[in-house]
């Protein structure tokens, strides 16, 4: 189905590992799952990284917009993570990491309005492999396999 979600926002394969944000330790992959901030759809929202490549965002299992990347400038999607001001709150947008190692934080709109781009992320020198936020939202984490871990500030 072209809308559904993916399980994992991870495109390589299942992680082994997470990173708690609020206690900045690494984490076994089964905490990951029994924390909700950490998870990348939140509020009803969820995202499709799709063959074409796009990433088709879907609120209420409705697709609601499409972000459509300059593959050829910026790279393929291959993660994401829906960012929101504190856990638990609707997102106010969405963070992309691509495979030349860049990481765009799109606003979300109104439906069928394009998202528009509020941050742009450069400094891994390979793909982005996962993007999380913390809890209180200001932080987005993203590893690489260029075996980084970097802390971004979305404030």
């Amino acid at each position: 189905d072209e809308l559904a979600p993916k399980p994992l926002p991870n495109a390589l394969s299942s992680p082994r590992r997470g990173f708690d944000l609020s206690r900045l330790t690494p984490i076994p992959v089964d905490d990951v799952a029994k924390t909700s901030w950490m998870k990348p759809d939140v509020g009803g929202w969820s995202a499709r990284i799709t063959h074409e490549p796009r990433v088709v965002l879907v609120k209420n299992d409705q697709q609601h917009s499409v972000i459509d990347l300059d593959v050829p400038q910026v790279g393929n999607p291959r993660a994401y993570t829906f960012v929101s001001a504190k856990a638990g709150a609707d997102p106010y947008a969405i963070a992309v990491g691509t495979t030349f190692g860049n990481i765009y934080v799109f606003g979300l709109r109104g439906e069928n309005e394009s998202p528009r781009m509020l941050r742009y992320f450069r400094d891994h020198a390979g793909m982005v492999t996962a993007l999380s936020v913390s809890p209180d939202g200001k932080y987005l984490a993203s590893s690489s396999n260029d075996q980084t871990l970097k802390i971004w500030s979305l404030e």
